[in-house]
This record gives structure tokens, C-alpha cells and sequence, in this order.
């Protein structure tokens, strides 16, 4: 299983929208939301996940968000 975090932070990463990440797997948008909610359970989707993340493209744009959340977390808590 792949939880819906890691898909909802794909897919934020890749700067898509939940349409636009649903079309990569030719599925529609409420299959996408129920991913991000749920995770995913079925072994088809969960393998075309898994080539996503190992996409370099992939992998190199979620390491620059979490590199900008981390930036953006304490600079709101110099802030506060």
C-alpha cells in the first residue's frame, strides 16, 4: 500500500492538479482523491505509483518541496 501522503505530495510536487495527475494514470479525478485520502491498495496503481517515485524527474522535484516546506515551516516559526 501506498498512503495518501506520499501521493498527495507527488503529485503537489509535480505542480499538477488532481485532474492533471489522474490523466498520467488514466483514471479520473475522484480515483485521485480517494488515493490522496485512503492511500492506494490495488497493486496495478500501486505499481504505476511506484515508477512515478522512482521517476528521476520525480524524486528530484519532491526533495524540492520538501526542501521549500521545511524553508517555509521555520520561517513561520521565526514569525510567531
Amino acid at each position: 500500500m501506498i498512503d495518501g501522503h506520499v501521493v498527495k505530495n507527488l503529485r503537489e510536487a509535480l505542480g499538477e492538479t488532481q485532474t492533471a495527475f489522474a490523466n498520467r494514470f488514466g483514471v479520473g479525478q475522484p480515483t485521485i482523491f480517494k488515493w490522496e485520502r485512503d492511500g492506494i491498495k490495488t497493486r496495478f496503481a500501486a505499481t504505476a505509483m511506484q515508477k512515478l517515485l522512482d521517476d528521476p524527474e520525480a524524486k528530484a522535484a519532491v526533495k524540492a518541496k520538501a526542501k521549500r516546506d521545511k524553508a517555509a515551516a521555520k520561517a513561520a516559526q521565526a514569525t510567531a
